[in-house]
C-alpha cells in the first residue's frame, strides 16, 4: 500500500510580517529522511518489501537515504529516475519546469532518462546533472549544492530563469496566485536571490 505526503502550506505568519518555515522531514520505513518544499508530493509505500526501494516525487525534495547495499533506492521523477544505495541529494522536478535536476551532497547517484537505462550518468558529490524530455542527462558539472538546498532555509537562487518560474516558487511558498498584467514578460529571464521576506518585499523583484 502506498501513501502520499504533500505539505499544504509550510509557512506561518509571524507578528513582524515575515514568514516562518515549519519543516519536518518524512521518515520512511527504512530510516530514509525526506524534506519536501511547499507544493511537492512524495509517494511511498508503508514498507519496502521488494529488492528495490521505490518512491516517486513531484516537486522538490532533499533526500538523506539510509544505506542498504542490498536494496537500491529509486526516486521516480517527472523526467528521470535517480538510483542510489545510501547518500544525500536534492531533486528538483516541477511539472511546469519540464526537467529533473539532481545535485549531490554526499555519496554518488545515478540519473537516467525515463525508460532509457543506457542514458545513465553518475553524479559525484558537489556536482549536478539534469534531464529533460526524451533527452539523455546532461554531463555532470561542479555546482554549489548549498544553492540547490537553499529552499530548506527559505531562500532561493535563480540564475537566468524565466519570470514565470520565479512566480511559481512564490505561489508555492506563500500559497497565493500570481498574475501578470502583461503576459509577454513571463519568459523574461532574471537572475535573483529571494530570502525570507514578506510577500510584498519578495514581489519587488
Amino acid at each position: 500500500e502506498y501513501k502520499e505526503y504533500s505539505p499544504k502550506c509550510k509557512m506561518g505568519k509571524l507578528s513582524h510580517g515575515l514568514l516562518e518555515k515549519r519543516m519536518r522531514p518524512v521518515t520512511l520505513s527504512d530510516g530514509t529522511m525526506v524534506w519536501l518544499d511547499a507544493g511537492s508530493t512524495l509517494r511511498y509505500p508503508d514498507g519496502f518489501t521488494d529488492d528495490t526501494r521505490i518512491v516517486s516525487l513531484s516537486g522538490e525534495a532533499y533526500f538523506s537515504v539510509a544505506s542498504d547495499s542490498s536494496k537500491l533506492f529509486l526516486v521516480q521523477a517527472e523526467h528521470g529516475q535517480i538510483t542510489v544505495t545510501g547518500t544525500a541529494f536534492n531533486v528538483r522536478s516541477w511539472p511546469n519546469e519540464q526537467k529533473t535536476l539532481v545535485a549531490v551532497a554526499e555519496g554518488q547517484v545515478v540519473l537516467t532518462a525515463k525508460g532509457d537505462a543506457s542514458s545513465a550518468v553518475s553524479i559525484n558529490p558537489g556536482h549536478s546533472s539534469s534531464v529533460a524530455g526524451n533527452n539523455s542527462p546532461s554531463t555532470p558539472r561542479p555546482t554549489d549544492v548549498l544553492r540547490h538546498t537553499a529552499w530548506m532555509q527559505r531562500k532561493a537562487y535563480f540564475d537566468t530563469v524565466p519570470l514565470s518560474d520565479i512566480l511559481s516558487q512564490l505561489e508555492r511558498w506563500y500559497n497565493v496566485q500570481c498574475a501578470l498584467s502583461n503576459a509577454s514578460v513571463a519568459q523574461e529571464r532574471l537572475t535573483i536571490q529571494l530570502d525570507a521576506h514578506s510577500l510584498d518585499n519578495a514581489l519587488h523583484l
